[in-house]
């Protein structure tokens, strides 16, 4: 499954007391016309694998640590995960849309409900 993970910018951000061991925020949120494209495959081995821009990854991508999380607390099967980069990295942009992406995989196999439990363990935005 192939996507686009587009890119968005706080205009304001406001952070608040923490609720559940996540801090409340306040922010007013911009599209910017950039995206990362994501292409997510399953595989049996409970193994991440990540490639960005045709260079292996290691465990502190964040788009990796989100599918290490979704594989190891639920049993899932393995991800390859491949990003072609459109948005420069550390442009402050948000990483939001590939953990985003990574959740929609995860739901079109059937595990939504996991889906959303990593999103809220991450500490990140929960996709709709």
């Amino acid at each position: 499954m192939k996507t686009k993970a587009y890119a968005k910018i706080n205009l304001t951000l406001d952070v608040f007391e923490k609720t559940n061991g996540l801090h409340l925020l306040d922010t007013v949120i911009a599209p910017v016309d950039l995206s990362d494209d994501v292409e997510v495959n399953f595989f049996e081995d409970k193994g991440v694998t990540c490639t960005m821009d045709g260079v292996l990854q290691d465990e502190t991508n964040s788009a990796a640590k989100a599918a290490k999380i979704m594989i190891e607390e639920y049993d899932l099967p393995g991800a390859d995960i491949t990003i072609q980069k459109g948005i420069p990295l550390s442009a402050g942009l948000g990483r939001r849309g590939r953990f985003q992406n990574l959740q929609r995989r995860f739901r079109s196999e059937g595990y939504e409900e996991y889906a959303e439990k990593a999103g809220k363990r991450r500490g990140g935005n929960v996709a709709e």
